[in-house]
């Protein structure tokens, strides 16, 4: 994709999400397969949360340690996201899900515990699949020494209204490794079709 043809996508934002856009569960996205993009907008969260800033500051921290596993930023604006769009791949099902998704996975997790990075709403469909590879997307709830703020808002724990406390300490967490059990229900499923 040239300059050009991107500072067009760019200017035509409310365009694509006024005509062509389809609905999320917290905003609307718009795919452009033939430029390999994915634009993201945020309506519920963002301007209290700031999770399009904070997901775009994860994405490049990401490629700043060269961290294959997740998708590439292109650019972010208060409003949008702008990722690589990849067009080969799927959610994780029990059809796609890799052999070897739990050497996968504890790779991720290793890098993850290395930037101090947390996901912290870490889903099934955060988990896509291309070509046998597993990519982590969606990086708006992250959290880097377990600080939410991007440096622009006064974000705390308790104010993350989607985390629940642990009864143990009253603190909030969601551990990313959690997803491991149901990636290992997914494949038990996939043992049985073969």
């Amino acid at each position: 994709m040239t300059n050009y043809e991107f500072s067009l996508i760019i200017n035509n934002l409310n365009y694509y999400f006024k005509n062509i856009s389809k609905n999320g569960s917290t905003g609307k996205y718009y795919i452009d397969s033939k430029n390999k993009i994915f634009i993201k907008e945020d309506i519920l969260y963002n301007k209290k949360f700031d999770t399009i800033k904070r997901e775009a500051l994860i994405y490049q921290l990401l490629i700043k340690h060269n961290m294959n596993w997740s998708l590439k930023l292109i650019d972010y604006t208060d409003n949008y996201l702008i990722t690589e769009y990849l067009n080969n791949s799927k959610n994780i099902d029990k059809y796609n899900i890799p052999n070897d998704y739990k050497e996968q996975l504890n790779k991720i997790f290793s890098d993850m515990d290395k930037l101090n990075l947390r996901h912290n709403d870490l889903k099934l469909s955060d988990i896509l699949v291309q070509d046998g590879k597993i990519i982590i997307i969606d990086f708006g709830w992250a959290s880097i020494n377990n600080c939410f703020s991007c440096g622009s808002k006064n974000i705390t724990k308790k104010s993350m209204m989607h985390l629940t406390p642990n009864s143990k300490n009253d603190s909030f967490y969601i551990s990313d490794r959690d997803i491991m059990s149901k990636l290992d229900d997914l494949y038990s499923k996939k043992l049985q079709i073969i």
